[in-house]
């Protein structure tokens, strides 16, 4: 089951989710730190002809990311709190051959950014229309392993993000592993290396949780934990 389950992990930003041959998926997460943190809702529906597996599929997003960093302003060291929150929509293809999927997608979206206190000399404030393109990749090794990987873009506020799991279910109901990420904009760069797992839970939903150590640009390590809701409808 969680090898099917898998596969919207490739369509979602943050899930671990697919149910094959159903129309549609909405998923939310967040994830914590001390420093930062970023909550999402999206919905991912497949187009007429085509599944989640394979074909064309539109999206929609919304986001709520938070961090802090520290700057220098008149020879004094200040912290920046940073609110960007943003909405997204687009469409994506889906290609599955054997053991392999490749997924490719597009959004436009736009974010606000806020700057408590506004520097001009280490950040942006105000709206930005974005354009995010993305990539997404998954091999099955074995019948109990496998590996994904998402990485996107976006254009606007030359921000990234990446991410790389490799999974291993020893029954159908459990899936878990090693994941690593890197994301990083204009005044905040994360490493990020930890542990998922990933199982069913009631109303038939899928729940997935994740911990593990983020190097930040400031402050330099912490600890960070994450928890995500998909479900087929």
């Amino acid at each position: 089951m969680l090898k099917k389950l898998a596969m919207v992990g490739l369509l979602a930003t943050s899930g671990c989710v697919y149910a094959a041959d159903e129309p549609a998926i909405v998923l939310v997460g967040s994830e914590f730190s001390a420093s930062n943190a970023y909550t999402h809702a999206g919905y991912i529906a497949p187009m007429a002809g085509s599944t989640l597996q394979h074909g064309w599929h539109v999206l929609a997003f919304a986001s709520w990311l938070n961090y802090n960093y520290t700057t220098v302003q008149n020879g004094q060291l200040v912290k920046v709190q940073a609110t960007v929150p943003g909405v997204r929509g687009g469409m994506g293809y889906q290609w599955t051959a054997g053991d392999a999927a490749v997924g490719l997608s597009a959004s436009l979206g736009y974010q606000h950014t806020s700057q408590t206190p506004f520097i001009p000399a280490t950040g942006k404030q105000g709206g930005a229309v974005i354009l995010l393109p993305q990539v997404q990749l998954k091999y099955q090794f074995t019948a109990q392993t496998d590996a994904d990987f998402m990485a996107n873009y976006a254009i606007g506020s030359s921000s990234y993000w990446s991410h790389l799991r490799l999974g291993y279910q020893p029954r159908w109901d459990w899936r878990f592993g090693p994941e690593l990420g890197l994301q990083a904009g204009q005044n905040y760069r994360i490493a990020k290396a930890g542990i998922f797992a990933a199982t069913p839970v009631l109303g038939g939903a899928m729940l997935e949780l994740n911990t593990g150590l983020q190097a930040n640009l400031n402050p330099p390590k912490e600890w960070y934990v994450g928890v995500a809701l998909s479900k087929s409808l």
